[in-house]
């Protein structure tokens, strides 16, 4: 442009004797190569982390046997606590608690553990109405906070120190703060399912207890076992899953009433999740519980069976008391066995339950010994 006239200056560019097109070629080019080159590079990371991911995938789509092999068990809050009195052990249902983990540990069994609260962390939940979280009017709401997960995470150092004085590598996985909930329901439970996972890999045993934990609705909410038990369920698709509660099986009525009946097998309808009870049972909630008890426990067991065709049985380490007594004993592991049934004890029912011995299961002839929850399409 140096060389043109001042009447060539004046005139439109186009006009000057240049190409327009190839000026813009030229201006233009070196972006459009810088951009291509960069959506190609993009495009190629994409790819190979989509090909990490699907190869991921298929990896744990090859190992089925490792996650069926994997057996989710709760111990209920009440089968080692004595839930009215204030943190107060159930020496034997502890014991005997311990002694079938150890057992199934030593036969080479893969299990998660979740245990509930009982007397530890239900009194103070109540007394500070953590169950709507920060809404509550209580003074001093977060007090209320720390001193349920205190008393919580109390039980679980005493089920934890139990179990490795047992000789069972069991490591302490606490919800708080890797789980957070809306309106009570899980919505991020990423962290604890991972570590989880990492230590049955690794061959020891986590368990979890229930907590208190931020809710993005209420602020904070209280997060029963039975919930933790459906997002491990998820995430590890075990053949079988156990609750071990203060009474062997479901029953028609609170089972300390006369007449009570046992329900052997509850249905679960697989299209809506619907469990098929006895019209005229009777559920009944403890007055310190603030995680929905026995109902909550059957709503439980059947979205585990409707969502991920898992069994689900729940059941007792006691026998329930004879009329001549007033206290359960550990039931003895034994089965009484006829050309049509066999019937087993209470403790034998829990252990076969976990290690899910061939012809006892949710479609055998066994009865008298707990609650089975399988799928159905009626």
């Amino acid at each position: 442009s140096r060389n043109m006239s001042s009447c060539q200056r004046q005139l439109p560019f186009h006009a000057r004797g240049h190409s327009h097109v190839s000026h813009v070629r030229g201006v233009m080019f070196p972006v459009v190569v810088k951009t291509v080159a960069g959506l190609a590079a993009t495009a190629a990371v994409s790819a190979l982390v989509m090909a990490a991911i699907r190869s991921r995938g298929r990896g744990r789509r090859r190992r089925p046997t490792e996650r069926k092999h994997v057996v989710v068990i709760k111990v209920g809050g009440d089968a080692i606590t004595i839930k009215k009195n204030l943190e107060t052990i159930n020496e034997q249902g502890l014991n005997a608690a311990v002694k079938l983990i150890q057992s199934q540990y030593t036969r080479g069994r893969k299990m998660a553990i979740v245990h509930g609260a009982g007397s530890f962390g239900h009194h103070q939940a109540k007394e500070y109405n953590l169950s709507i979280g920060t809404r509550s009017r209580k003074r001093n709401i977060h007090l209320g906070i720390a001193k349920c997960r205190a008393s919580v995470r109390k039980l679980n150092l005493i089920f934890v120190n139990a179990l490795i004085k047992a000789g069972v590598p069991a490591v302490s996985v606490s919800p708080f703060p890797t789980i957070s909930a809306k309106k009570k329901r899980i919505i991020r439970s990423g962290v604890l399912l991972s570590v989880s996972r990492m230590l049955l890999q690794d061959g020891m045993l986590p368990v979890i207890h229930g907590d208190v934990i931020y809710d993005d609705y209420q602020g904070h909410c209280v997060l029963s076992g039975d919930q933790i038990l459906e997002s491990l369920c998820d995430i590890l698709r075990p053949k079988r899953a156990v609750f071990i509660t203060g009474a062997p099986g479901i029953f028609d009525r609170p089972p300390y009433l006369p007449n009570a009946r046992l329900i052997p097998r509850v249905d679960v309808n697989i299209r809506t999740g619907q469990a098929y009870l006895p019209a005229d049972i009777k559920l009944e909630i403890s007055e310190h519980d603030t995680t929905g008890g026995i109902k909550a426990k059957i709503d439980s067991a059947a979205k585990i069976v409707q969502r991920f065709s898992t069994f689900v049985f729940v059941g007792s380490l006691f026998d329930l008391p004879s009329t001549s007594t007033s206290t359960s004993t550990v039931a003895t592991s034994t089965c009484a066995s006829t050309p049509k049934v066999t019937t087993c004890s209470a403790a034998s029912s829990i252990s076969k339950a976990i290690g899910g011995e061939e012809g006892w299961g949710p479609y055998d002839a066994v009865q008298g010994s707990g609650t089975w929850f399988r799928p159905s399409l009626e």
